[in-house]
Formats: C-alpha cells, structure tokens, sequence
C-alpha cells in the first residue's frame, strides 16, 4: 500500500511522479525535476499569450471577411478561417495537456514542486507582454500569407467563372 497525505512536504524524495516509476530520490533529482516543472509551467504561461493575440487576430479577420464579403472586395476565404480554427484548437488541446499534467505534478502533495510551478508562472505572466509582442508579427504574417494565397484564388476563380460567362 501506498501512503497518501493531504498535505505539502518540504521532502527531497518524489514517488511516481505522473507515472509509475517515475521517481525522484535524491535531491539533485528533485532538484531537476522542480527545474522542469518551473520550465514547463513558464511555457504554458506563453503559450496562453500566443492563444490569446491568436484569438485577436481570429476575431479581427472574421471582423475584416464579413466588411470584405458585404463590399465584395475578398481578403481571405474559408482557409484562412481552417488555419485559424485548427491553429487555435492545436494551441488549446497542447494547453489542456500541459495544465493536466501540471495539476498532477502539484497534486504529488510536494512543497518544492508547487513552489517551483508557482514561480515558473510567475516568471511566464511577467514576460507575456514582450511574449505577446513577438507572438503578433509572427501570427500576422503568417495567416497574411494565406489571406493573400486565398485572395489569389478568389481572383482566380472569379475571373476564370467571368470567362466562362463570356463564352456562354
């Protein structure tokens, strides 16, 4: 039997960390593990800013597509629309994963593994303005692209129907 307790340790022993026989039993493991945690908490931290500045740039060229339709000038189409939902879902379902397994890395009841996670977000909710910063051009410029490649096709296919109606 393996004993619980419903309460933080300042131990230098972890057993089964988030599988069987994933365990750290000595200090400097500990030590690496708390380094991981911090590390991965302050990712997912970043990752949130880049799922939220991808949800603005969602909901400004849903914003855009439905004035371009309305005055039939074309910014994009419907790929641009997939990139954005499965980039978005991607970014969200990687999110869910990693908030999981952080809750069960705390969950170890650990002092030194909690303290670890609440410091690495921390560190990641300080740097999420400059994260958000560079996350912006990156995400402009790529779903850009794919609004000019979808104009090119809505281009395309307008004036080939346009000629199409021209030789009826």
């Amino acid at each position: 039997l393996v004993e619980m307790y419903l309460y933080f340790e300042f131990t230098d022993t972890v057993k089964n960390l988030l599988f069987k026989g994933w365990n750290a039993s000595t200090p400097s493991g500990l030590i690496i593990v708390c380094l991981i945690a911090g590390i991965v908490t302050l990712l997912y931290e970043l990752l949130m800013s880049y799922h939220e500045i991808l949800m603005t740039a969602a909901n400004n060229f849903n914003a855009r597509y439905q004035t371009s339709v309305s005055t039939n000038r074309h910014i994009g189409g419907p790929r641009v629309k997939l990139a954005y939902a499965t980039m978005s879902s991607a970014v969200y379902t990687v999110r869910v994963l990693i908030s999981m397994l952080l809750m069960l890395a705390v969950m170890t009841y650990n002092a030194w593994i909690f303290l670890s996670v609440v410091l690495g977000s921390a560190v990641g909710y300080f740097l999420s303005p400059l994260a958000r910063r560079a996350f912006r051009p990156c995400i402009a410029a790529t779903f850009s692209t794919a609004a000019a490649d979808d104009a090119a096709v809505d281009v395309f296919t307008t004036s080939a129907s346009s000629a199409h109606e021209l030789n009826d």
